[in-house]
């Protein structure tokens, strides 16, 4: 239903309609691997969001964001 809605308005079949965007790039900072594993399977199932690396601490992920340069890091309030 959706899909005949969109296509009436814009013309343009419904894929077309909406460019898919690309994902964010994510770098996740936490000193729980655990944590770490958790949050890069629950940010990795939706599309929006790609992981492109990890530290297990402040100090490792400055390093990180330096070298890989995301768009985003994600970290734990107490990462050293």
């Amino acid at each position: 239903m959706l899909a005949g809605l969109l296509r009436g308005r814009t013309g343009l079949p419904a894929a077309a309609a909406a460019p898919a965007r690309p994902a964010l790039t994510v770098v996740i900072i936490d000193d729980d691997p655990c944590a770490r594993e958790v949050l890069r399977i629950v940010l990795s199932e939706g599309r929006q969001w790609r992981v492109v690396g990890e530290a297990a601490d402040g100090h490792e992920g400055i390093v990180v964001v330096g070298r890989l340069r995301p768009q985003l890091a994600v970290l734990a309030a107490l990462a050293s």
